[in-house]
């Protein structure tokens, strides 16, 4: 135990209050099957500074191998988030083959949202995240086209509440198994 002032009269070391550390675990939502292999979303509790957070992050699965890595950041799925889709898109390889990932965590699970690029419209999946994560939403993906695809989300009505342009598939050289590329954050158009 260590004695500090005030409160309960008990307080961790610092070092141990600027570590992460597992709270709940991780839990695959999603597992896609991508030329090569699959991608996956997962929901990820840790403890950060004394408060449990919780958010998604991509990894890949070559064909015949392991489940690996885990994104350089995450969608956070906690309650407080202000914008109607808050999004990452994951550009990497399975294998030799290109893959974009978009996922994000959609506020009302009554919008729906599209990719588009050219003529081609890509409709974005909806699951449900476990009450154990504590969201304030829907997950939603979709492996985006190559090109620059237009997000939309948009009401049952029809308003649009959200609007922007992600990078989709590029040609990157997938010669290496495990050349992931990483994570593509914010408004590339």
């Amino acid at each position: 135990m260590f004695v500090g002032c005030g409160g309960s009269g008990a307080r961790e070391p610092p070092s141990a209050k600027n570590r992460a550390e597992p709270d709940g675990g991780v839990q695959t939502l999603v597992r896609e099957r991508v030329p090569g292999g699959y991608v996956s979303i997962v929901g990820r509790r840790y403890t950060y500074l004394g408060r449990t957070h919780s958010e998604l992050e991509s990894r890949e699965q070559p064909a015949g191998m392991r489940l690996r890595g885990g994104s350089s950041g995450g969608v956070s799925i906690e309650p407080g988030q202000h914008s109607p889709l808050e999004m990452l898109v994951s550009h990497g390889c399975v294998g030799v083959h290109v893959y974009a990932l978009a996922y994000a965590m959609l506020r009302d699970a009554k919008n729906s949202v599209i990719a588009q690029v050219g003529g081609t419209t890509t409709r974005f999946k909806k699951v449900t995240i476990p009450e154990s994560f504590d969201p304030d939403g829907v997950l939603v993906y979709a492996l985006l086209a190559p090109g620059e695809n237009d997000v939309i989300t948009r009401t049952p009505s029809g308003r649009v509440v959200y609007n922007e342009r992600w990078r989709g598939r590029e040609a990157l050289s997938c010669s290496r198994p495990s050349s992931a590329e990483g994570e593509v954050e914010g408004d590339i158009g």
